[in-house]
Formats: structure tokens, C-alpha cells, sequence
């Protein structure tokens, strides 16, 4: 059975009840999708605790937010405004665990790894000091632990496989396919010169990563964002695809509010400028455009490797590098078309942010964006610069077709909510 046929069927089905007694802990590292999850889970009176690295609620997180108010040099203030707006909503902080020890031994390792494999082992060595952390404060009332597979570790994995002994229900968010390691040392292999790879486990180890092993053994259920995620899983790694339910995310409602006025031919690719999303089939497409009359302009909005930025197949590209939210609300506003050519992801996160300011959006099946083909933009095969070319130009040059398509990317994720997304979370784990 597809992901795809999961994801139908699940919707089919009757509502699901949750276990009356349910009650979770939530592990995560960060603020991620500003702790949607745990709040979602402490408004139903379900989150026994949040365990995570840093909060700015206490300890090194509150000191890093105090020290991130004072005049300091960019190097200095940066790290510390970002472990300084971790910021958990006050229905969750008063059930917030975090490990300051574990974190900052961490924190500290990170900022002096010279190498890709110095810098997993620092992670794989933090994640072991923190599951044991957490395992000293307890399960307390917890009938479930809910944590995240993400980059090269099992999040917490020690402390998933003494809930598991416990009979625990294990629920993990997959937050990206699990052959991305793959794809991405395949690419580069495939195309030098053009900057230097991520960190991986495969990259910097020379194996896959052990912990997709550990994942599928101890997790009893797996959350999907796309149905590519979920396909990968089933499909190249052995997941038992009823233990697998698709998910989608949401977005900040901000973007329902950016008033797309498009410059006609600015065409937006929104993401990191690496293989993994595609910069090099984005570079060939505006070189076929170019050869063609078309005098479009193509917009690069993120982090990009010194390489790519002078590679001799990039000169038709504009780099803005990374910018702050505020000014990609500006850069939607004005885009005519959004891309996005990515070879592995979970669920971009720029894709709904394009649907929901109505930008056409052209990408892959591998971006696990809500995009259909010929309605809100189009879907091409991955790795293939002339369907991209051929995609952005069908939709440049028909003006009333690129309106309706905007229109219709709106609606269609108008109904996501951050309220839609938390419940539907708290359903499919608390089962």
C-alpha cells in the first residue's frame, strides 16, 4: 500500500478518539515551529512535559536572552539571540524541562568542530548525554513520548527505547525523507565545484546512519509531512505502512496577508543554494530562458557556498543571500513565480509560504509540497532544468493563467491553520 493510499484512507476513516488517560512528553531540540506541538498537546490537558536542550525560561537560556540585550560583537550576539528566543508559550513552560549541561557541553563542542565528522560525533555524543538527563528526571505520568528523527540522530534515543521497555507508545515525526543523505552524496559526486556538501552521517561516517535502524525498531507510530517522506520509508527503508500516517504542516497566517503584486518574469527560488534543492537545475533553466529572448529575472533568496555564488553556470542568478522574514514577505510580494527543483525534503515550508501569498509555485514531487500539477503551479521531474525552464515560462507568458493559479494556491491553503495543524497532530499521536 502507497502513502499516498494511506494518507486517503486515514482521511476516510471515522474520527478517531483519544485514549482518555493519553498524556505525552514531548522531546525536542529548539523552538521548533515555535513549539506548536507542545502547545497543542498542553491545551487538551494532554503534555505530562516538555523535554528539551535550552529554553529561555531558565538556565543557560534565560542568561543567553538576558546577554543577547547587551551591545556585543555579530559573533557573539547572533548565537546568543537565537538560544535566547526559544521561548516556550505559557501553557508549556511550566511543564518545561531543559538540560543545561548536556546542551551547553554541546554548544560549546559544536563552536570549535573543525570537521563534518567531529561535528556528528559531538551530536551523537550530546544526544546520549541528554536521553540519560531525561532519564533521570522520569516518565512521571506519561503514556506517550513523542520526538523527532531529524539530521543525523534518533532525537533522544535512549530515552525512546526505556519508554518502549516501559510500553510507551513511541510516536515520531519523521521531518525528512530518510534517503536524503543518499540523494545528496549521490549529487555532489555527480556535480564538483559546486560548494561543499552538509554535514551527514553518510558524508562524514561513510555508512547510512544507523539510527533509521533504531527509529523503525522502537517507534510504533510514524507522522509523515508528504507522502514522499512516507513512500521513502515504506518503500526504501522497510516501514510497516500501517504504522505510517501522512501529515501535513501549515505556515505563519503572516503570509495570507502579503499582497502579491508581481514584477512580470521575477522568478523566486526561496531555500538554501545547494544541490539538495536544485540550484544547478534552477541555473540551467534561467540559462535555456536566457537563450530563448526571455530577459526574466532570476531572484535567489538564501544561504549560499562562495562556489556556487561564482560558478561559471551561475552568472544569469541574482544572490540576496539569506534574509530576514520581513523582507521575504517583500520578496513574495513581488515574485511572479516561485521554484523550488529539490531533489529531498520533508515538507518545504516555502511552498505553502508561496501558495499562501499566491505565488505560483513550480517544484518537485520530492519538495512533499500540497502544489497540483496545472492548478497552483507545476510539478516537474526532479533533476531536469528543461522542465523547469519549460514550467516557468508557461507561466509567465500567460498572464491570465498565472492569475488563476495564484488564486487557486491561495484557497487552497487558506483552511491550514496553526490551530488545524496542532489538532491534527495531537489526533494522529494520541491515538
Amino acid at each position: 500500500m502507497t502513502a499516498c493510499a494511506l494518507a486517503s484512507r486515514t482521511r476516510a476513516a471515522p474520527e478517531i478518539v483519544i485514549a482518555p488517560d493519553a498524556r505525552a512528553i514531548v522531546v525536542q531540540m529548539g523552538a521548533r515551529r515555535n513549539y506548536a506541538i507542545p502547545a497543542a498537546f498542553a491545551a487538551a490537558g494532554r503534555l505530562e512535559a516538555l523535554y528539551t536542550d535550552l529554553a529561555a525560561t531558565s538556565g543557560l537560556g534565560r542568561m543567553a536572552r538576558q546577554l543577547a540585550r547587551l551591545p556585543l560583537p555579530d559573533t557573539l550576539a547572533a548565537p546568543l539571540a537565537r538560544l535566547g528566543n526559544r521561548m516556550p508559550p505559557p501553557s508549556v513552560a511550566p511543564l518545561t524541562h531543559s538540560f543545561d549541561i548536556a546542551a551547553g557541553r554541546y554548544e560549546w563542542t559544536m563552536s570549535r568542530a573543525k570537521s563534518p565528522r567531529e561535528r556528528v560525533e559531538a551530536r551523537l555524543r550530546f544526544n546520549e548525554e541528554w536521553s540519560r538527563a531525561m532519564l533521570r528526571q522520569g516518565f512521571a505520568g506519561a503514556t506517550h513520548v513523542y520526538a523527532m528523527m531529524s539530521g543525523q540522530t534518533l532525537e533522544s534515543a535512549l530515552f525512546l527505547e526505556a519508554a518502549r521497555a516501559r510500553g510507551l507508545e513511541v510516536v515520531i515525526d519523521v521531518t525528512i525523507a530518510l534517503s536524503t543523505e543518499r540523494t545528496i552524496a549521490q549529487e555532489y559526486a555527480a556535480h564538483p565545484g559546486w560548494g561543499a556538501p552538509p554535514v551527514t552521517y553518510l558524508g562524514a561516517m561513510g555508512q547510512d546512519n544507523p539510527a533509521y535502524g533504531m527509529m523503525l525498531a522502537l517507534g510504533t507510530r510514524f507522522l509523515c509531512a508528504s507522502p514522499f517522506v512516507a513512500n521513502d520509508m515504506i518503500d526504501n527503508w522497510g516501514a510497516d505502512p500501517v504504522t505510517v500516517r501522512v501529515e501535513p504542516y501549515s505556515f505563519n497566517p503572516r503570509w495570507l496577508e502579503v499582497l502579491n503584486t508581481p514584477r512580470r518574469g521575477r522568478v523566486l527560488f526561496a531555500g538554501s543554494a545547494d544541490l539538495r534543492k536544485g540550484i544547478h537545475y534552477f541555473a540551467r533553466a534561467a540559462q535555456i530562458l536566457h537563450a530563448r529572448g526571455h530577459h526574466y529575472e532570476f531572484r535567489v533568496a538564501g544561504n549560499v557556498h562562495p562556489e556556487v555564488r561564482v560558478h561559471p553556470d551561475a552568472g544569469l542568478l541574482d544572490f540576496a543571500g539569506r534574509l530576514p522574514r520581513e523582507l521575504m514577505f517583500h520578496e513574495f510580494a513581488e515574485a511572479d513565480v516561485m521554484v523550488l527543483p529539490t531533489l529531498a525534503e520533508g515538507s518545504a515550508g516555502v511552498t505553502y509560504e508561496a501558495m499562501a501569498a499566491g505565488v505560483p509555485t513550480v517544484t518537485t514531487v520530492a519538495s512533499g509540497s500540497l502544489v497540483e500539477d496545472g492548478v497552483h503551479g507545476h510539478i516537474i521531474p526532479s533533476r531536469d532544468g528543461a522542465a523547469l525552464a519549460n514550467a516557468i515560462e508557461a507561466i509567465v507568458e500567460d498572464r491570465p493563467r498565472r492569475a488563476a493559479m495564484s488564486a487557486a494556491a491561495r484557497a487552497k491553503v487558506r483552511s491550514l491553520s496553526w490551530d488545524d495543524y496542532a489538532h491534527r497532530f495531537l489526533v494522529a499521536a494520541l491515538r
